[in-house]
């Protein structure tokens, strides 16, 4: 990784606000790295001293702004005594006033400076960071980056427009995708702390902040206050705000204090920030550049179904990918379902023909399903048939592989159980099919999945004090046998094409990671070690998801807090469980919680992701082949809307080819 890759992926690491926890789902950092091996710089240089403000000689200037008032230094601070002008309840209400008109404030410009000094495993190095640019609601910024990390200087330019974000490359300067969570960089992630955050507020009095007269308050904020940072985070911010006598508009901030916890138990984060605020209300034109648009390569073919709140209510719609580049889109999208409740869960027949789904319509969870042929012609949009209808919730339905009989899982009886319906009568009248109960246990068992093969199902089930993997016979005839026997929850069971494997997560040592199981080893010999791990040493790697020939395994994994699409070689890893085989396919896509789903001709993945100012959530789509095995990387590309849902699991299915009608 080269010195300008590592500093690049630090500015997005380290900038105004973070998110807890590190790690990635790869190598340990090396001892003599303090920080994550992303995070780590050459050092060539002397930093900036960590008791000094940043000024404008510490970085490249992003634009011409008028140079800040610099905020005095914790030594520097007047202790303010509680008299008649710094009485604490005219400063709460002047504050409240001021967030109040800074959420109305439809545009306006910042410049923010950046200090920030990390201490781990005794070794410590500093970001100075500025960042200035333009905000226009609801969902514009620009904006140019410029840092400075052990004597290395780098500057990219932003643009974000909804859920697209682009930036320039930080060596060639050409236009391309946000390689990380800038939506984190917003100058609203300072304006966010509400006022009740901010303890004892006092009216220092009256200073000039680049030319104007504006009102001296400072108080106290816990780091944990500051969007994004986690609740585990430790520690306490002196904050200080100026706001303008005549508007009440906010012109500056400064935030300093030192934090615990946000690296790794034991480390030690100072950080000084000031941002000035001016030119509220003026016209801003925030525009993205022109790029090269829609999916390259061959048409993926199939379609994509997911749950969306587009319209009101959570309903079913469906995507057509049989078209190429811009011939898929909006254009392509079919609603499925319009019934007045919530519909999840959506998951297509072996023939494409069908969509099975759970629904709230009737103020309990029942298991539906639709026929795509019928919506195409018109005939029946809304009208899909109800399968189970009991007080009880019926959730998690997964078709067999012949695509006549749905498992599920239902607190009919008492506790979360799985079931198996008949579909062959079971679609022309609600509950007609036969029904019967696969597990009998006083535990949970839920989530059920299909083998390829149809002889066995795999489900989730605390039958032994936690979750673990267990698997059955579908007509009963032999007990639930575990796959995984360990302390930590397993989830998430993904088999595999050939039916030889069980893919799944699980949160081992502290963290999640992708786990492999042998079920032909686990079931016979079940002392012999039948799991594999697949991503060791870090955080956040979860979500697995086969390629259709298995030769490949995508999930979702974090570097810090820079989430990432990656895949792994699966032959490969098999082949030299000590090999590397895991490639980065994308960075910067926020995933909510469903798996990456790959298009029947295995070109192609799918996922859900938060993109943006306002951390919603787009239908991604990436054409990955050219990448698979080498070192490049696949583009997003958004093939919905943006829709503004936030943290209600929204999952995917892709359709077989051809997606029937």
């Amino acid at each position: 990784m080269s010195d300008a890759d590592r500093l690049l992926r630090t500015i997005a690491l380290l900038v105004l606000v973070l998110a807890a926890g590190l790690g990635a789902c790869g190598p340990v950092p090396s001892s003599t790295s303090a920080l994550p091996t992303e995070a780590v710089m050459a050092s060539t240089a002397t930093s900036p001293s960590p008791t000094e403000t940043p000024q404008a000689t510490d970085t490249p200037e992003p634009t011409t702004t008028p140079t800040p008032t610099p905020s005095p230094t914790a030594t520097d601070r007047p202790t303010p005594e509680p008299t008649a002008t710094a009485a604490a309840s005219p400063a709460k209400a002047m504050l409240e006033s001021a967030f109040a008109a800074q959420a109305e404030a439809e545009s306006y410009h910042f410049d923010i400076d950046m200090l920030m000094t990390v201490s781990l495993a005794g070794s410590t190095q500093d970001l100075v960071m500025a960042f200035a640019g333009d905000r226009q609601r609801p969902d514009r910024m620009q904006g140019t980056i410029a840092a400075e990390l052990e004597g290395t200087e780098l500057e990219t330019e932003v643009r974000i427009v909804g859920g697209t974000g682009l930036q320039t490359d930080v060596v060639t300067g050409e236009w391309g995708p946000i390689e990380g969570t800038v939506f984190l960089l917003s100058p609203e992630d300072i304006l966010r702390i509400e006022p009740a955050d901010v303890k004892d507020p006092l009216l220092i009095g009256q200073e000039s902040v680049d030319g104007r007269q504006a009102h001296h308050l400072q108080g106290t904020v816990a780091a944990n206050a500051l969007n994004s940072l986690g609740s585990g985070v430790g520690g306490e911010m002196l904050a200080d705000y100026w706001i303008d006598v005549e508007d009440h508009a906010i012109r500056q901030v400064s935030l300093e204090g030192e934090m615990s916890g946000l690296w790794a138990p034991g480390d030690s984060t100072t950080m000084t920030t000031t941002a000035i605020f001016s030119d509220y209300g003026q016209d801003v034109e925030i525009e993205l550049p022109d790029l090269e648009s829609g999916l390259t390569g061959p048409a993926p073919g199939g379609c994509i179904a997911f749950s969306s709140d587009r319209d009101g209510d959570w309903d079913i719609y469906a995507l057509s990918m049989a078209g190429a580049g811009e011939a898929i889109g909006e254009n392509a999208l079919l609603r499925l379902t319009d019934l007045p409740g919530e519909e999840h869960g959506a998951l297509w027949s072996p023939d494409g023909s069908r969509v099975v789904f759970w629904s709230q319509q009737a103020g309990n969870r029942d298991i539906y399903v639709v026929h795509v042929g019928d919506v195409l012609s018109g005939a029946s949009e809304g009208t899909p048939t109800r399968l189970t209808e009991h007080p009880g919730l019926d959730t998690d339905p997964h078709w067999s592989p012949d695509g006549s009989r749905i498992a599920f899982s239902s607190d009919r009886d008492g506790n979360e159980e799985i079931y198996i319906m008949e579909l062959e009568a079971g679609e022309s009248g609600a509950g007609s099919g036969a029904l019967t109960r696969l597990t009998n246990n006083p535990a949970r068992d839920i989530a059920p999945a299909w083998s390829p093969d149809g002889s066995l199902i795999a489900f989730e089930s605390d039958r032994a004090g936690n979750l673990d993997l267990y698997v059955t016979s579908p007509d009963g005839s032999s007990p639930a046998r575990p796959l995984t026997r360990d302390s930590a929850p397993d989830r998430m069971a993904a088999w595999s094409p050939d039916g030889k494997y069980v893919a799944y997560q699980s949160g081992r040592e502290w963290h999640e990671d992708i786990y492999v199981v042998d079920v032909g080893v686990a079931l016979e010999n079940p002392d012999v070690g039948a799991e594999m791990q697949l991503t060791s040493d870090g955080g956040g790697c979860r979500l697995p998801a086969w390629s259709p020939d298995g030769a490949w395994l995508a999930y979702a994994a974090e570097i810090g807090t820079i989430p990432e699409l990656r895949i792994v070689d699966f032959e490969d890893r098999v082949e030299d469980p000590a090999s590397a085989g895991e490639q980065v396919l994308a960075r910067g896509l926020l995933f909510v919680h469903s798996p990456p789903a790959w298009s029947p001709n295995g070109t192609h993945l799918a996922v859900v992701a938060m993109l943006g100012l306002e951390a919603v959530r787009s239908l991604q789509v990436l054409h990955i082949e050219p990448a698979l095995g080498a070192a490049g990387r696949a583009q997003p590309v958004p093939v919905t809307k943006v829709t503004s849902f936030w943290m209600t699991p929204v999952e995917l299915a892709w359709s077989p080819e051809p997606c029937q009608d």
